[in-house]
């Protein structure tokens, strides 16, 4: 179902001229949050938190 809810929310993205984010091919792998990216299977770890940050401030300086 994930997969689902991610193609959605890109095509969403899209279709309102929004920056979508997709930093699931770095924490994740056959479809499963990587174990160094998560305490539980669902929350992020802070590493994880800290490359998604850094993904926002590639998209926030390339709109300057």
């Amino acid at each position: 179902m994930i997969d689902e809810v991610n193609a959605f929310l890109q095509e969403l993205a899209k279709s309102k001229k929004i920056a979508y984010i997709d930093i699931n091919p770095q924490l994740s792998e056959n479809k499963r949050l990587k174990k160094q990216f998560t305490t539980d299977g669902v929350h992020l770890t802070e590493v994880a938190y800290n490359i998604w940050a850094e993904e926002i401030k590639k998209v926030l300086n390339s709109k300057k």
